[in-house]
């Protein structure tokens, strides 16, 4: 009896671990399509690919600088004259 009762205790605290997984990565996948990393069909677009293959730093934060311009080289003579 009390075994039975371990089991369904565990059952339940499985489920409900499953539940916040899947509302967190609905949140996850909700954030990436406004960002553009994914489309309206979940597919990855250009920029989720460039995010994909960043591996030394926060691949979200580089990415949205990369696609900015924040790494444009800029001329450094241009306010010389």
């Amino acid at each position: 009896m009390l075994a039975e009762k371990v089991r369904l205790a565990r059952k339940e605290v499985k489920a409900a671990q499953n539940l916040i997984l899947q509302a967190e990565l609905k949140a996850r996948r909700r954030v990436l399509r406004r960002l553009g990393y994914v489309d309206s069909d979940g597919v990855v677009t250009v920029k989720g690919r460039a995010a994909a293959e960043i591996q030394s730093a926060d691949e979200l934060v580089l990415t949205e600088l990369m696609f900015s311009g924040a790494f444009k080289v800029r001329n450094p003579y241009a306010n010389l004259t």
